[in-house]
């Protein structure tokens, strides 16, 4: 009965670790959450990088699930051992029905994120060619009126966020460098 009562004693421990798992698999399920609320709220040029976060975050999640899942799978099988300390085994499983219900919990979250990261795919999809007006104006003033005004630095930053190919960029630069010239009658 002394090795009985010690491998009860890891079964106890093993249940409150579980708790404890749980119970930061919950905490993490409040974090995630408030990363989604957050994700909402950014600009559109940070989408792809929550939305890359947010789905390493679902797969740590399901990995975190999947591990609970055979945690729960081996205190299952230590407990159908332990039948002859009933009240042992009903404290057990009382933990382990609530870790299954922090997993259906986790399931249900991760099945959610899912979708949100869907949409997230699809609204970045859609946002992917938007070029701020704000951004082209204050380049445009800068190659014109700016510390480096006339720049070949600043022009080809104004080619590159307008999304142009290199024979496109070198007509714009032969174009800048015309009007570099002076004019043959002195003006």
């Amino acid at each position: 009965t002394a090795a009985l009562e010690e491998e009860v004693q890891a079964l106890k421990s093993q249940c409150v670790r579980l708790q404890e798992d749980s119970d930061k698999a919950r905490a993490d399920k409040e974090r995630v959450e408030l990363i989604l609320e957050e994700f909402h709220n950014e600009e559109t040029s940070k989408s792809s990088y929550e939305t890359k976060r947010l789905k390493d975050t679902v797969h740590a999640l399901e990995a975190a699930t999947a591990a609970k899942d055979t945690q729960i799978e081996e205190l299952s099988a230590k407990l159908r051992e332990f039948t002859t300390t009933q009240a042992d085994y009903e404290r057990c499983k009382s933990h382990l029905d609530s870790s299954n219900h922090a997993r259906d919990e986790l399931t249900a979250r991760v099945d959610q994120l899912s979708v949100e990261l869907r949409k997230a795919r699809m609204f970045a999809a859609a946002e992917e060619y938007y070029i701020d007006r704000r951004l082209v104006s204050n380049v445009l003033v800068s190659y014109f009126d700016g510390q480096k005004a006339g720049s070949s630095e600043v022009l080809k930053l104004a080619c590159s966020i307008l999304g142009m190919d290199q024979d496109q960029m070198r007509r714009i630069e032969r174009g800048a460098d015309r009007l570099k010239q002076p004019s043959r009658w002195g003006l």
